[in-house]
């Protein structure tokens, strides 16, 4: 299987608006947590992770659109974390920055990794 590095994975989600799929995983590190299908990280030959902020729990092994790619949290093992909106009826808050950071400061106290925010604006 290849992988798909950080620089090319950001032009799909800027240029394609590829679907993702949110997890059935509920940890308490965000409400929406989930990948991009067929889009592998090398970090961790997975797919690559994103969350969606701004929402309350969407529904989990539900196809979305990735309308916009607001930010990155770059991981300093290369499991980033791409943060992006998606095409849902639901209305998004205004308030995004609060949950990136409550991610990446949950993230790091259950897994000793340390994320740095980039936000696209």
């Amino acid at each position: 299987m290849s992988t798909v590095k950080l620089h090319r994975v950001i032009n799909t989600v800027r240029a394609h608006q590829p679907i993702v799929v949110l997890q059935t995983r509920r940890d308490k590190w965000t409400n929406n947590y989930g990948e991009i299908p067929n889009l592998i990280n090398k970090a961790d030959m997975a797919p690559w992770d994103i969350i969606v902020p701004g929402y309350p729990a969407l529904d989990v092994n539900k196809l979305y659109k990735a309308t916009k790619l607001d930010g990155i949290v770059l991981m300093p093992n290369g499991n980033h974390k791409l943060v992006v909106d998606v095409d849902t009826d639901i209305a998004r808050y205004n308030n995004i920055m609060r949950d990136i950071v409550s991610f990446r400061d949950l993230y790091h106290l259950n897994t000793d990794i340390y994320g740095e925010i980039f936000r696209y604006d």
